[in-house]
């Protein structure tokens, strides 16, 4: 087990990233990362900040972390989905995975 914060900067020979419900798909099939499912603390904006623009920031966050840990693996990557199915299903669709 790993985290983001961990692995930057390492490359391993493969790598295992679980996708959670922090990450989702909108009814326009738009990913959008959901703070109600985020649990790190530091990377959240307060009630208070709030805001289209900040939501659009946050979303890009949650997809840097994706990207880095997607990016590790020399020989490979599996990736898998936990509580996530309509994301599975964009990334099947989105990739033509049969």
């Amino acid at each position: 087990m790993g985290s983001v914060f961990a692995v930057q900067g390492i490359d391993l020979n493969k790598v295992g990233v679980l996708i959670g419900n922090d990450l989702q798909v909108d009814a326009q099939g738009r990913l959008f990362a959901n703070p109600e499912n985020f649990h790190n603390v530091n990377g959240k904006f307060s009630k208070n900040d709030e805001s289209p623009e900040n939501a659009q920031e946050f979303t890009l966050y949650v997809l840097n972390i994706y990207y880095v840990l997607m990016t590790r693996g020399i020989d490979g990557i599996r990736l898998g989905f936990w509580n996530n199915d309509d994301f599975k299903k964009y990334m099947k669709e989105t990739l033509e995975i049969k």
